[in-house]
């Protein structure tokens, strides 16, 4: 290939890049902000059990990576564009240095996502179960993050409980309202909008969480699936395009090469 053909390939990868790097940056914000206040509930450490609320998870780290690295690569592009303009070897083997470091930093996502996923499969149930035992107290304004994270993930997939609305009160022994109520308040049907934006509780029947009914409450409907593929969603949307994004970066490189390799013998 042409040395001016290496360059019209060269600058298309990078545009490739520069909108990939956007998207990624944009995937790791979607994850961080966590806008349905859900992310709490990924926190599983190795031993199958929550991390301390102050620790960042994985899927957490994956992302804060996914958006340093995208923002780089925005930058990274600008510099190959430079580069070829100004035909500057110096500034086209900057590029494929740092491309080479960029790329080992994919590696690590894939690792941590791939860790993710494997220990949400494996553990979120057990993990889920646990921390309803010892963490759930069903307050509004709870300062256990796991409480407030499972209320919420009950409101927004509309369900009760990881595999029953039993177990509160079989099984959650600093949930207050056991003695007086069969079901924590938000399994009880109601305005999800106005829960999931303003905590305000918008009952379809007031009696809900006293009086067992599924027309008034979601008690035939487990969490645990919805759990999961919620968080499942997050952690292969930010693996596969880290896989893909990698492997235009490969090609970057090697084009990058290429053309310093034609400058030099040009």
């Amino acid at each position: 290939m042409s040395a001016r053909g290496l360059k019209i390939v060269f600058c298309l990868i990078n545009v490739l890049l520069m909108m990939i790097g956007m998207v990624l940056v944009g995937l790791g914000i979607w994850v961080v902000s966590d806008g349905d206040g859900v992310l709490q509930l990924a926190r599983l450490g190795y031993d199958g059990n929550y991390d301390e609320v102050s620790k960042a998870g994985l899927l957490e780290v994956a992302s804060s990576i996914a958006i340093v690295e995208g923002s780089i690569m925005i930058l990274l592009a600008v510099l190959a564009f430079c580069g070829v303009g100004q035909e500057s070897k110096c500034f086209l083997a900057l590029y494929a240095g740092i491309l080479a470091v960029l790329i080992l930093l994919q590696v690590v996502i894939i690792v941590l996502t791939s860790i993710m996923r494997v220990r949400v499969h494996d553990n979120l149930r057990q993990a889920l179960k646990e921390s309803i035992k010892t963490e759930y107290e069903g307050f509004t304004d709870s300062k256990k993050k796991f409480s407030l994270a499972m209320d919420r993930a009950q409101v927004l997939f509309s369900c009760c409980g990881v595999d029953s609305y039993n177990e509160f009160n079989a099984t959650a022994t600093n949930w207050k309202d056991r003695t007086s109520l069969k079901i924590p308040k938000t399994c009880c049907k109601l305005d999800r909008e106005k829960y999931l934006d303003n905590t305000e509780f918008v009952f379809v029947n007031k009696t809900c969480a006293r009086i067992l009914n599924p027309k008034f409450s979601n008690i035939d409907k487990a969490c645990h699936g919805d759990i999961q593929q919620w968080l499942d969603d997050r952690v292969v949307a930010t693996l596969a395009l880290t896989v893909v994004f990698a492997g235009i970066q490969i090609f970057g490189a090697i084009f990058a090469c290429c053309i310093v390799r034609a400058l030099r013998y040009k």
